[in-house]
């Protein structure tokens, strides 16, 4: 999400220093890389601000040397209550980045403060639409070899989406501790369960990195991905992805816009009295799925119609008809629609709007483009006929769509 505008001048503090944050964030992750420039990006905007930066545990670096700098406000990520009490000890206006739900109740020492939150749930959510719109009826999901709570959070998004649409879902068991320390151990267990799982089949794995695991095991047990196993990461680190065989798609978390807005936040409180500072928490839920190879396929058994689905898929900018698919697929018009039918339960004009309306749904979402640009990207003649086809299908108009999915957003 892009802020520009005319630079606000940024007060000094009584020492004459601009702004001096603290900044608690590991860099390991590329998530944690992407926030950390959405900050520095803020800062440059808004700024001058100056940076002391701890990568690692906080206790283990002291807060001594933080007081002495003279900071002024904090952006942290916190794992455990000593990381949050070590933070506090700052006494300065803090932005905490995921915190453990088990150190946010009312009576907790995060209630006083501002927390942003990662909406691990929706994350599973959009990894189950995602296989549904390609038509899987067997799903999966890897959590985290470290059991975290936002590993258990995607996975009960993911799980509670597709069992709405009437489908159930394989959960990896949880690793012992000697497996959590030794790949080699568990990668005897992996193996066999992704050979044991119905083909084909859908699966999500909590992160980047575990995706990568499973398409090595894969590999070595000859199974055919995405023709057999479909697999979806999360984080989307480009280089992680692209080096893999077949290369992962994955769900990117908007981790820039996430520091900017923490950036944001922290101004706020930095610039009023201790006392007026009100504690909030702000969810974010946004992601979007970035295709590469390791899914990219619709799971239909019929060739015709996996032909069929790709080529709309690839048309859907241009005022696709049903007549130019039917010689695609080399097939007549009629046996063509008698496949829908049978495959989809729907005509082949209604799966190219269907498809139409979900690509328009994602750009109103995740993009900012207008709605005039959204409809003809998606192939229809006017934002007047999106309008139409989106409002009978959502039961909302482009605009207020994009509205009320803004409004959840910091």
């Amino acid at each position: 999400m892009k802020n520009e505008g005319r630079k606000r001048c940024r007060p000094r503090s009584a020492s004459g220093h601009p702004p001096r944050v603290l900044l608690v964030i590991p860099t390991a992750n590329i998530i944690h890389r992407q926030i950390l420039n959405g900050i520095l990006r803020y800062a440059h905007q808004y700024g001058p601000w100056e940076f002391h930066m701890i990568t690692g545990l906080f206790e283990e670096q002291g807060i001594r040397r933080t007081k002495e700098w003279g900071c002024t406000g904090a952006i942290a990520f916190t794992e455990t209550k000593a990381h949050v009490s070590a933070v506090l000890a700052a006494a300065v206006p803090v932005i905490f980045i995921n915190p453990p739900g088990t150190l946010m109740g009312a009576k907790s020492s995060l209630s006083h403060h501002c927390c942003v939150i990662r909406d691990h749930g929706a994350v599973g959510r959009s990894a189950a639409d995602y296989f549904l719109d390609r038509q899987y009826a067997s799903f999966a999901y890897v959590g985290d070899v470290r059991n975290m709570p936002w590993s258990f959070d995607r996975a009960k998004g993911f799980v509670e989406r597709v069992s709405q649409q009437g489908f159930s879902c394989e959960i990896y068991p949880e690793l012992t501790q000697n497996e959590r320390e030794d790949f080699g151990l568990e990668s005897k267990r992996l193996r066999l369960w992704l050979r044991k799982l119905p083909k084909p089949v859908a699966v999500m794995a909590a992160r980047d990195q575990r995706a990568r695991q499973i398409l090595e095991m894969c590999m070595d047990e000859g199974i055919s991905v995405p023709h057999e196993i479909a697999v979806l990461g999360v984080g989307n680190d480009e280089i992680l992805c692209e080096t893999t065989t077949p290369s992962l798609s994955s769900i990117e978390l908007d981790g820039e816009n996430t520091g900017y807005e923490c950036a944001k936040l922290l101004d706020g409180r930095m610039r009023l009295p201790a006392a007026a500072a009100a504690a909030c928490r702000v969810s974010l839920s946004q992601a979007r799925v970035i295709t590469r190879r390791s899914t990219d396929i619709s799971c239909i058994a019929d060739p015709h119609m996996a032909k069929a689905l790709a080529f709309i898929r690839a048309g859907l900018g241009t005022r696709l008809t049903v007549a130019q698919v039917a010689r695609h697929t080399n097939i007549s018009q009629r046996l063509l629609e008698m496949k829908s039918r049978q495959t989809l339960g729907r005509t082949v004009r209604d799966e190219i709007q269907r498809q139409r309306l979900n690509h328009a749904r994602a750009l109103l979402r995740n993009s900012q483009k207008t709605v005039s640009e959204i409809a003809a990207e998606c192939g229809f003649c006017d934002p007047s006929h999106l309008g139409l086809w989106f409002r009978k299908t959502f039961r909302l108009t482009p605009t207020a769509f994009r509205a009320s999915f803004r409004s959840d957003r910091p």
